[in-house]
């Protein structure tokens, strides 16, 4: 079995921990996941002896799908999981009923629908049944985001965007950025160079005056940068937040304060109110009402008044909207990584050397180059044995194994 795949797609994804602060780590992670999946990548001299097989367990570690001998293989997303065997790409779902299509050359499929590419690397739209439902007349087709409806596709260097029925969204004489559509706006460019907000349905939201916009689906507003300053806007195109600091440092939930920077130091904001100083030298997004931050050398969690709720030593660092976690929090010491509890008190001393949020009472962890999942008080749930363990999804942990 090629180990290739399974090493670049999964394990690539795996040590991924954080993303720049335009796009949600969710949104990567799902990019990455289907791009990586129909990319080929040279042989591994050293490793293509391996023999791997793969199978899905519950969080107790119990094996609820057998594993075998896969050439590449997915985790499950909406009820389906995406697998390639001998050459031919398909799919099984939770009874683990296989289908497999070998009229493509590759394919990828989210539960909703599926993209394929032929042999010229021509991509197209197809459903679920493995009927097309455009030709392929695309040079490239991106998904940006799970949560949307709408499929990024290049033509002859031309950028527009699709719905899941293959109907084109905009205009032709419309040049667009490759963004996404957001909350029924997209990024335009104007003959000036710069960009401005179109709406799905035709209309220009705002007049290009942007040198940057970045969307995203954790509120409804775009990331704006004009002579090297930042805010926000909505998808009206108002200033939500003035066009004058430095950073913006993520947007997590609407009607939370934004963490922007100005000057050498971070501080939040709430439209143009300043909600916290401009004291930090470090700031992460709200969380359920704590926010990280770093002061003189220390790490706090603080609320929505600043006032400091616990002290650590430790670093910190964004792992996605659930950095903060309900149970335990990940830092990182010396090149591992423990857990800390609320108060920033350690619980779990730091000896992985990967670590992910805990999330249904269980965090994956690796060692080694090998990984299992812990809980609350770091003792083992599933032994940290595997080659591979995703990330739970669905009630699911994918894991790859060697075997003889």
């Amino acid at each position: 079995m090629p180990y290739k795949h399974i090493i670049l797609v999964f394990i690539g994804m795996g040590i991924l921990a954080s993303v720049n602060a335009q796009t949600s780590r969710d949104d990567f992670m799902y990019y990455l996941e289907y791009m990586g999946y129909l990319t080929d990548y040279p042989e591994n001299e050293d490793t293509t002896d391996l023999r791997l097989r793969s199978g899905f367990m519950n969080k107790r570690g119990k094996v609820i799908i057998e594993p075998q001998e896969y050439t590449k293989i997915l985790n499950f997303r909406n009820g389906i999981a995406n697998v390639v065997l001998n050459s031919t790409y398909g799919y099984i779902d939770e009874e683990n009923n296989r289908k497999l299509f070998p009229q493509f050359h590759k394919a990828y499929w989210n539960g909703k629908f599926g993209m394929a590419e032929d042999e010229n690397k021509k991509s197209a739209l197809i459903d679920m049944s493995g009927k097309l439902i455009t030709g392929y007349t695309y040079d490239l087709m991106k998904h940006i985001s799970p949560q949307s409806n709408f499929i990024m596709v290049k033509k002859n260097d031309s950028i527009n965007f699709i719905d899941t029925e293959g109907r084109v969204v905009f205009h032709d004489s419309i040049r667009l950025t490759e963004m996404g559509i957001f909350h029924s706006v997209a990024a335009y460019e104007g003959r000036n160079g710069k960009l401005g907000l179109i709406h799905k349905d035709g209309y220009k939201v705002t007049p290009p005056e942007y040198d940057h916009l970045y969307g995203e689906y954790f509120a409804p507003t775009w990331v704006a940068g004009k002579n090297d300053k930042y805010g926000l806007i909505n998808c009206d195109g108002e200033i939500v937040v003035p066009i004058k600091y430095d950073k913006i440092n993520y947007v997590v939930c609407d009607g939370d304060p934004v963490p922007v920077k100005k000057g050498d130091k971070f501080g939040y904001v709430l439209g143009t109110e300043i909600i916290i100083p401009f004291e930090y030298e470090e700031a992460l997004p709200f969380i359920d009402g704590r926010a990280r931050v770093k002061k003189d050398g220390l790490h706090h969690f603080i609320n929505k008044k600043n006032k400091i709720l616990a002290s650590f030593k430790h670093d910190g660092g964004w792992n996605g909207k659930n950095y903060v976690s309900t149970f335990r929090v990940r830092f990182r010491q010396n090149k591992k990584f423990g857990y800390l509890n609320k108060r920033g008190q350690l619980k779990i001393d730091p000896v992985f050397d990967y670590a992910f949020s805990f999330k249904e009472g269980i965090a994956r962890v690796g060692i080694n180059g090998h990984w299992g999942f812990i809980d609350m008080f770091g003792n083992p749930v599933i032994p940290i044995k595997f080659f591979y363990l995703s990330d739970i999804n669905e009630g699911k942990i994918l894991f790859v194994e060697e075997f003889e």
